[in-house]
């Protein structure tokens, strides 16, 4: 058997790895700067070289992701044993049930009959497509896992992608309308997320530092007062960047080719057996997530965490019979090879450099400077967080950038003489986002595990969507939280 040779480097993946090369070298030879020590510097060193290497593909994004059980302990920046912990974290296990579980909705054909429910629903024209997913994605994200909710809807997208690509139709048009769905899953799944208090790990545990260390409790409610009127504005935002902006596509001029996707998705009859039991694994999944808080206050059943009841309804599949004429399971031995072994590298090399950031001090110096902060105006302040918090989230997981990020803020806050919650919670908003990055969100990880968009487009939309949540939780928080705390 033949083995087909990786394509030659492209003119920017050539420069991507001499440059990120050069710059690791080069600090490493120069040493820190007065004030900063070896340990945080190096570590530097190393986050620029991936976050290079990541962003213009010098190499392929798994084989830079190997990076840190390497150069980690080579650095004296961590032990062998727990940098490779971080590559069997449970969120990578949680990533592998849900995507299995996808696979799963994908096989059974339930995604096209969902698609066809969301495209009648939308009408037809492929602009309002992309806004009824994003507005499903948005919902759904309020309440489960923003990865969660990426896996259960990507299929769904990717389905209806496959309707536009029709022989009459602009290429360039179906893989802009491609690209727009798919990262508008993505982006929704991480605003809805950002929507309520249990929509991602970081709003509960910036909210848990609050009420800990101001006696200020943070309920649902004072959440959503802010939280949904953001995502309100977010949603549509991102849907005029993708469908107008960024990925402009003609394909609703075509009636011919809106009827042809209605009639592609339609489904031939009743639900077959393999789609019943899919969907019944479907939603005990959700419904499970969605209550986990009251279920684990059974004693036996608290140890059960979302990854493994990801786990749990992966194996489900490769179990429960598809029904009907066929024979076998739903999912079988080959399926194996088409989960995100790559992107589950990706986000093990996130954890790792997140984790020595921390424990390198890079992390403590990165937090340091927010006392030059203190004398501007609060718009101005909450500004400087917002995009501070954005950046960081890009390369760090949202929870241990909000976590480290917390107690800083307190003393900001103190000193410039503001309720600490108006600084704690924009900085909670904004480490839910970094839309640029493959490694910015866990839906970023989820959506661009899919293989349909390329880094390079992925990066030029993220940035700009990075600002419009830079403008859009600023406003918010200078607008509406002093309004609320």
């Amino acid at each position: 058997m033949s083995i087909a040779r990786p394509a030659p480097r492209t003119r920017v993946q050539s420069l991507g790895l001499v440059a990120g090369a050069a710059i690791f070298v080069l600090m490493l030879l120069i040493g820190p700067p007065d004030g900063v020590s070896i340990s945080a510097w190096r570590c530097g060193a190393l986050t620029a070289l991936m976050v290079i290497w990541w962003a213009t593909e010098a190499l392929p994004l798994g084989a830079t992701s190997l990076l840190p059980i390497v150069l980690l302990p080579l650095l004296d920046l961590g032990k062998l044993d727990p940098v490779t912990r971080e590559y069997a974290s449970p969120m990578l296990f949680l990533l592998l049930g849900a995507s299995l579980v996808a696979l799963g909705v994908e096989r059974s054909a339930l995604h096209r009959r969902i698609a066809y429910h969301v495209l009648a629903a939308a009408g037809g024209e492929p602009r309002r497509i992309v806004l009824g997913i994003m507005v499903a994605s948005a919902f759904i994200s309020m309440w489960v896992s923003n990865l969660a909710t990426a896996l259960m809807m990507l299929p769904v997208a990717l389905g209806l992608a496959a309707c536009a690509d029709r022989p009459e139709a602009d290429p360039r048009d179906v893989r802009h309308f491609t690209y727009a769905l798919i990262l508008g899953v993505g982006y929704a799944a991480t605003i809805g997320g950002m929507a309520t208090l249990v929509g991602t790990p970081s709003n509960v545990l910036v909210a848990g530092i609050i009420a800990q260390r101001t006696a200020t409790p943070v309920t649902f409610a004072a959440w959503i007062s802010f939280g949904i009127p953001m995502a309100l504005v977010l949603v549509p935002a991102g849907w005029l960047l993708l469908t107008r902006g960024v990925f402009r596509f003609e394909l609703g001029a075509d009636p011919r080719l809106r009827e042809a996707m209605l009639s592609e998705m339609r489904p031939a009859g009743a639900m077959t057996a393999a789609e019943q039991r899919v969907a019944t694994v479907f939603v005990l999944l959700a419904g499970a997530w969605t209550l986990g808080p009251i279920w684990r206050a059974w004693p036996p059943l608290a140890s059960l965490t979302d990854a493994g009841l990801a786990i749990v309804a992966a194996v489900a599949l490769f179990i429960i019979p598809t029904g009907g004429t066929e024979r076998g399971a739903i999912l079988g031995a080959t399926d194996l090879r088409h989960a995100p072994w790559e992107v589950l590298l990706l986000l093990g090399a996130s954890l790792a450099l997140s984790g020595a950031m921390e424990s390198s001090g890079l992390a403590s110096y990165i937090v340091s400077g927010l006392q030059a902060l203190v004398g501007l105006p609060y718009p101005f302040l909450v500004l400087a967080i917002v995009a501070i918090m954005i950046a960081w989230t890009e390369v760090a997981t949202n929870a241990s950038a909000a976590a480290t990020v917390a107690p800083a803020l307190i003393a900001v806050a103190a000193a410039a003489g503001v309720a600490p919650a108006l600084l704690l919670l924009p900085a909670a908003l904004a480490a839910a986002c970094g839309y640029a990055l493959p490694i910015g969100t866990p839906a970023n990880t989820a959506v661009y595990a899919s293989g349909r968009v390329p880094i390079g487009e992925f990066v030029r939309a993220g940035i700009r969507m990075d600002l419009i949540a830079l403008v859009v939780i600023t406003l918010g928080a200078y607008l509406i939280m002093p309004l609320v705390f």
